[in-house]
């Protein structure tokens, strides 16, 4: 899924092999199903039927070695691109069976659906686009001439998919979403001993909020002490760099104001956007009680802070 199905192979108890069983024996019963019902009423689909039985025999073989890996947790099995497979295998079987007139049409939503609840918004999306877009291309290049053309199913059905692929894609999205929340509140609430030192919890917290939200260096500025308002210690974690557990360093108010929302209960939301430096960066100032963001554009960020302190070296160096 979008950790690799929760990692499946660092620990067999995990959600992920449950889900990826599930749906290996959905995929099986769907093409099972699909070839009984071609093999009792050979009049869908109406052409190619030789071919298309073949087809189905293999996708079922498919599936159920897909569900026999699943069920042996095996290493064999590809589960980054296992919904691009399906897709794949759906478009192979509209194309023979009648393009826009296909009864494999719905098979699309199960790759949707698997791609959406397993990898999240991004994947799902992509899996919505590229389905449609196909099954456009598809129904276009196989339809017969009119009047057999039927131009309302074509339109309900590129419609339909659209519509329901992204409704499923944002329901699957806030699933990964969610579901990463809670990873992430259990890691905190792991990390937060106070055998470790309060310094080592504050950089493996933040490292954990950097890692959450693929940021490159997470920031935090507290007061030295409690209402000492003139000194500041900024705790700082960097992707790739491993903590220390030492004591943050001091900065002095000035520098602080840099960074510290004007209401305590804010946060700031620093990105670059891979521009030059010399432009100036988005700062997102979120409410962290309402949920409410108001973007705008500002020269702030961490390099300033580093030139600041580079004046102070020289400035000392001369004296």
């Amino acid at each position: 899924m979008s950790t690799e199905y929760y990692k499946l192979n660092q620990d067999t108890a995990l959600e992920g092999w449950v889900d990826l069983r599930v749906i290996s024996a959905t995929r099986a019963l769907i093409a099972a199903f699909a070839l009984m019902t071609t093999f009792i009423d050979p009049s869908e689909p109406s052409r190619y039927i030789g071919l298309t039985f073949a087809t189905l025999a293999l996708y079922t073989v498919y599936s159920i070695a897909f569900l026999i890996l699943s069920l042996t947790r095996s290493d064999l099995i590809p589960v980054s691109i296992m919904h691009w497979l399906d897709v794949a295998w759906y478009l192979g079987l509209i194309a023979l069976s009648g393009g826009n007139n296909s009864i494999f049409f719905t098979f699309f939503f199960f790759a949707i659906l698997t791609g959406s609840f397993g990898w999240g918004l991004k994947t799902g999306l992509r899996l919505t686009l590229v389905s449609a877009i196909s099954f456009i291309l598809v129904a276009l290049l196989t339809a017969p001439r009119e009047p057999a053309f039927e131009l309302n199913r074509f339109l309900i059905r590129s419609m339909q998919l659209l519509i329901l692929g992204y409704m499923i894609s944002r329901w699957g999205g806030f699933k990964i979403q969610l579901r990463d929340r809670l990873q992430l509140l259990k890691e905190i609430t792991v990390v937060s001993n106070p055998r470790f030192g309060i310094d080592r919890i504050l950089s493996a917290i933040l490292d954990r909020l950097r890692s959450f939200y693929g940021a490159n260096a997470c920031l935090l500025i507290i007061q030295s002490r409690p209402n000492q308002t003139d000194s500041y210690q900024m705790y700082r974690v960097r992707r790739g760099a491993h903590s220390t557990g030492a004591s943050p360093p001091q900065i002095t108010k000035e520098d602080a104001e840099l960074f510290i929302p004007q209401a305590k209960r804010d946060a700031v939301r620093y990105r670059d956007n891979g521009r030059p430096r010399e432009m100036r960066p988005h700062l997102r100032r979120i409410d962290a009680q309402e949920g409410k963001a108001e973007q705008r554009e500002q020269r702030i960020g961490e390099d300033r802070l580093q030139q600041r302190g580079q004046r102070r070296q020289h400035d000392s160096d001369e004296q």
